[in-house]
């Protein structure tokens, strides 16, 4: 999540998206699966960077 908020900050939210098929309103996929493999060892480590007040 940390990542997806600093690409749309940067400018950079476009690069990340894919979609899943042709449509004039496309819905988008989620993250490949070697990111979801990062973000679960994320997870597990307790180590996931997120934004918070």
């Amino acid at each position: 999540m940390k990542e997806a908020l600093m690409a749309y900050e940067a400018g950079e939210w476009n690069a990340m998206r894919r979609p899943q098929g042709e449509a004039e309103h496309p819905t988008f996929r989620n993250a490949p699966g070697e990111v979801l493999e990062v973000v679960y060892q994320k997870l597990a480590e307790q180590t996931y960077a997120h934004f918070c007040d």
